[in-house]
């Protein structure tokens, strides 16, 4: 039987992935990318002003996330400042299968800090079975009791199956923008993106903010108004300590030899300008502006994160590791 080809997927599809946040460095076609920006100083565009006001997310608070309790966040440096009032919630998620979580049917690593969904019910789902953890001692995940000296020794409870971990499931804030030319007639992909990321977010559906803008001759201010909510989402946010993530989406035609974009017309009388000043006309100064304060928060924030047995975390959850993307 000859070998399957691989299949091609589509941009849509590519940027599907977009949802699964994962810890390390990882390719944006897949999943958000985590880059890691400790120590490197973001600017706020010269463009946008310095009226903003950006919380620095350094004090010591427990992130609403699939984190036990047992995870501690300590300031690493700086002043701390009250965090907005707004609750977060970015989901609970087993670390390993990436299933939805409840309380007290899941366990925490104490070594890596992982988390591992249990059976709430015998033969229901979960990656342990229903009431072999002994909870009168430390949790360790099937990886870190695997190591060392019990790499061969027998785990002391029943695991129906699990994933290798690869990442971290979060329904961390996202705002999302498509932009595309009106005569194409076609919304399918900014459709598909409303999709897939409403599936992810139905939990958590105030953590999103979806708005499709279309483009056409001098609709770019009226367009910008749209996004009146999207700035408010950006502020609430940061100044909740969750500084948003940020994904632009342009649907349309390209000039093949200077490669600038269309932005008016149709098939004929077209007119194309570059990709900068498209995003700046139709998303507006404030919506840039709340971007730029997303991400100054993100690279500003110095939160440490150990485990209860005092070690660094299998993956980064910090605001630093999380927030302020921008594609």
């Amino acid at each position: 039987m000859p070998p399957k080809k691989n299949s091609k997927s589509t941009a849509g599809g590519h940027f599907s992935g977009i949802t699964r946040a994962g810890p390390g460095t990882v390719d944006i076609g897949s999943m958000v990318p985590q880059h890691s920006i400790a120590g490197t100083s973001v600017q706020m565009p010269s463009d946008l002003g310095h009226d903003g006001q950006v919380v620095r997310s350094t004090e010591a608070r427990s992130l609403t996330t699939a984190v036990s309790s047992g995870v501690q966040q300590t300031q690493a440096s700086g002043k701390s400042n009250n965090p907005s009032s707004h609750a977060i919630n970015i989901g609970n998620y087993c670390h390993f299968c990436c299933d939805h979580i409840q309380r007290p049917y899941c366990h925490e690593c104490v070594d890596c800090g992982g988390i591992m969904c249990q059976q709430s019910v015998p033969r229901g789902s979960g990656c342990i079975y229903y009431g072999t953890v002994d909870t009168t001692k430390d949790f360790r995940c099937p990886i870190c009791a695997r190591t060392a000296a019990n790499k061969d020794a027998p785990l002391p409870y029943a695991v129906l199956g699990y994933w290798i971990r690869k990442k971290v499931k979060m329904a961390w804030p996202m705002a999302i923008v498509s932009l595309s030319l009106e005569s194409l007639k076609d919304d399918y992909l900014a459709s598909t993106v409303r999709c897939e990321v409403e599936y992810h977010y139905r939990d958590n559906r105030e953590n999103l903010f979806v708005k499709e803008l279309h483009m056409r001759a001098g609709a770019h201010v009226t367009q910008s108004r749209k996004l009146a909510e999207g700035v408010s989402f950006m502020k609430r946010n940061v100044e909740a300590g969750f500084p948003p993530n940020t994904f632009v989406i342009v649907d349309t035609h390209s000039d093949e030899y200077s490669g600038m974009l269309q932005h008016t017309g149709g098939h004929t009388g077209g007119t194309n300008t570059t990709i900068t000043e498209i995003v700046t006309a139709y998303l507006g100064e404030e919506f840039l502006k709340g971007t730029a304060n997303a991400s100054l928060a993100a690279s500003s924030d110095e939160t440490v994160v150990t485990t209860k047995a005092g070690k660094e975390p299998w993956c980064k959850l910090t605001p630093n590791a999380r927030g302020a993307e921008e594609c």
